[in-house]
């Protein structure tokens, strides 16, 4: 039987997707691959199946996980080193290679990518003794990414070799704004905040220490990350790097200089438009509904469709609701590519209300009826009720995990972590410190304004123990509170522990 693959084309691949080859394999140790026959399976409950293996085909000294591969048709499986027991529960191609000294073997426990029998779905298996490096997310993508940097070495010396880096960070370069809306709890806050913008050394410095290990940058504030008055600096920096960039925007400053550098950016512009004409600056109040519209209109003429993406992301009140079916029609006209409604949340302070069940529902039939032949992509509340044809932006293939707690048998929980926030988010604040998550702002972990204050913070003590909290094994609950309240929120009812605030 044949594995389908071969380690010499794995290394191309690498070259081509990654721009780099893949390492040697360990010293003194051979490179062997072993078929799998259907024989050798055994089903070893739920979705999980099980194989021994030969001792001597791994370096394994002591019990526990065994650093390997495992094909299906050509193809990585994956996430490895699981807990046997969510093999069994959910599968999905997961899987754990298990030393056991004292039998003289190892034991490959997985899964298949659609939960059918390997031994009776007709699919080749095959097991490698180390892990392919850069043929897929699951292991070493995090050397990939530390080797991004030119002091990768130093971050692998600190503890890269373990922790792998993280993937996304959301930036608050200002809490200020140029609009006062109703809506937006961070605009009115009952406690005085200093408002200010991020110092453009501290951007630099940021993103010099964590911008090239990064896929995602995403300007994501308690204000309008656009008026900060060296935001085309920012832009600059970004596209020099090459990062994918998401920007959250009202869509009032779409002026030619920021145009012209968007129209070259990689990434996702979603624009805050609640409705149109009046009901627009009655709910964007200090907004100009003629501006942002011919603003978008202009955005569109100049934008990449293969490297940039545009939505609008409406929030729905019992008010603004009742512009949605102009919006719609406005959008489709303007040639946004989706639109992603979201209900309103009461603020503190906060006069609006949000929409009636029967406004939603509404809502969904008009939308669902839009021109199947348009190529917009509609959704109310996550939930898609037309479906669209999105342009072919060149987005980073990693984004498989949420940054919010899920259960895990959701296509965006991880097998292992309740929420994947301290795993692959960080939240830079205006000083350019590091938190885990915008819900956590008030608990600063350290800063990333160098690589040695990163990895002081990224590989400390405390990280590793709110890691370690949030994993789906874990005996105690999340030790930081706001995660607890988090948790609760986002699984209850879903057979997760639901730790108490």
């Amino acid at each position: 039987m044949s594995l389908g693959v071969s380690l010499p084309v794995l290394g191309a691949a690498a070259r081509r997707v990654f721009g780099v080859a893949p390492p040697p394999p360990p010293s003194g140790r051979r490179v062997q691959s072993l078929a799998i026959e259907p024989g050798m399976i055994r089903h070893a409950g739920g979705h999980c199946y099980d194989v021994d293996l030969p001792a001597g085909m791994f370096s394994a000294a002591a019990s526990g996980d065994v650093a390997g591969s495992v094909i299906e048709d050509g193809r990585l499986l994956g996430p490895p080193g699981q807990v046997h027991d969510l093999i069994r529960r959910r599968g999905k191609g997961g899987y754990s290679l298990w030393a056991d000294p004292g039998r003289g073997r190892i034991t490959l426990f997985f899964s298949t990518t659609d939960n059918t029998d390997p031994r009776t779905n007709g699919r080749a298996y095959g097991v490698v003794n180390q892990p392919l490096e850069f043929a897929g997310d699951w292991n070493h993508w995090h050397q990939r990414s530390w080797k991004n940097h030119s002091r990768g070495a130093y971050y692998l010396r600190r503890g890269g070799h373990a922790i792998p880096p993280p993937l996304y960070a959301s930036l608050g370069v200002t809490d200020i704004c140029n609009l006062k809306c109703g809506i937006c709890g961070s605009q009115n806050m009952l406690t005085p905040v200093n408002r200010r913008h991020m110092d453009i050394g501290v951007f630099r410095r940021v993103a010099d220490t964590i911008f090239p290990l990064l896929i995602t940058v995403e300007l994501n504030s308690r204000g309008e990350p656009m008026i900060h008055p060296h935001f085309t600096e920012m832009q600059e920096v970004m596209l020099d790097y090459d990062i994918f960039t998401r920007y959250q925007t009202n869509g009032t400053q779409f002026v030619a200089r920021k145009l012209a550098l968007l129209a070259k950016t990689r990434g996702d512009v979603s624009i805050s438009i609640d409705a149109t004409g009046d009901l627009f600056e009655y709910a964007r109040a200090g907004a100009k509904w003629e501006q942002v519209d011919q603003g978008t209109r202009n955005l569109m003429k100049v934008r990449d469709p293969q490297r940039l993406g545009v939505g609008l992301y409406p929030t729905l009140t019992a008010k603004t609701i009742e512009g949605a079916a102009k919006l719609i029609d406005w959008a489709m006209d303007v040639g946004v590519d989706r639109i992603d409604f979201h209900v309103y949340e009461p603020i503190e302070a906060g006069v609006e209300q949000a929409p009636s069940q029967q406004q939603l529902d509404d809502l969904k039939r008009h939308a669902s009826k839009a021109d199947a032949k348009h190529p917009i992509q509609i959704s109310v509340e996550f939930e898609i009720v037309k479906a669209g044809e999105l342009p072919p932006v060149d987005r980073p293939p990693q984004m498989r995990y949420a940054n919010i707690p899920r259960r895990d048998d959701s296509p965006a929980g991880h097998p292992e972590y309740v929420c994947m926030a301290p795993v692959q988010n960080v939240e830079i604040d205006l000083d350019g410190c590091v938190c885990v998550c915008c819900r956590t702002q008030d608990r600063r972990l350290g800063n990333a304004m160098s690589v040695e204050a990163f990895a002081d913070c990224w590989f400390g003590a405390e990280y590793e123990a709110i890691r370690a909290s949030l994993r789906r094994d874990s005996a105690t609950p999340p030790i930081i509170d706001t995660c607890r309240m988090c948790v609760k929120h986002y699984t209850a009812g879903t057979g997760i522990v639901e730790f108490t605030a």
